[in-house]
């Protein structure tokens, strides 16, 4: 059963097969299907105004929908930030590990979320706290402030 934000790929042809959004509403009374999906700027090309955001839903039936566990990193940092406004992206390979502690200076709370920060047009994971990754997911800075790592002998 599809969920209000589950982030979903459209599984049927046309001009949105194979993309990705996050539902927002499972009550539309729509010819094309009751679930409304919002999709991020990377697919902006996909609508009449291809300069600004899409604000319209676009309405599916379940069955044209398949429920992912998050989005993909290509699809995640160009909905967090306009595919212009980056170049380099370097995931993190390892999964997140909530043992260990936030990766900010300072910061003593274990790790909840991993966050997607622009520096200067390179993007980057961080292992947050969830203080952290609310405070930083999203942003465009100039530096993150980081625990300095002691190398080993």
């Amino acid at each position: 059963m599809l969920q209000l934000g589950n982030v979903v790929k459209v599984v049927h042809l046309g001009q949105f097969n194979n993309k990705e959004g996050k539902i927002e509403r499972t009550d539309m009374k729509h010819a094309d299907g009751p679930i409304g999906v919002r999709f991020g700027r990377d697919c902006r090309h996909l609508f009449s105004y291809p300069d600004s955001p899409p604000e319209k839903l676009i309405c599916f039936e379940e069955v044209d929908l398949q429920v992912m566990p998050d989005f993909s990193p290509q699809v995640r940092v160009n909905w967090l930030f306009s595919p212009n406004m980056w170049h380099h992206r370097f995931t993190l390979k390892n999964p997140i590990n909530t043992t260990q502690l936030c990766v900010y200076k300072d910061c003593f709370n274990s790790v909840a979320k991993r966050a997607m920060v622009n520096t200067w047009g390179t993007v980057a994971e961080y292992d947050m706290c969830e203080g952290h990754y609310n405070a930083w997911n999203g942003k465009n800075v100039d530096d993150v402030p980081v625990k300095k790592r002691k190398i080993s002998e």
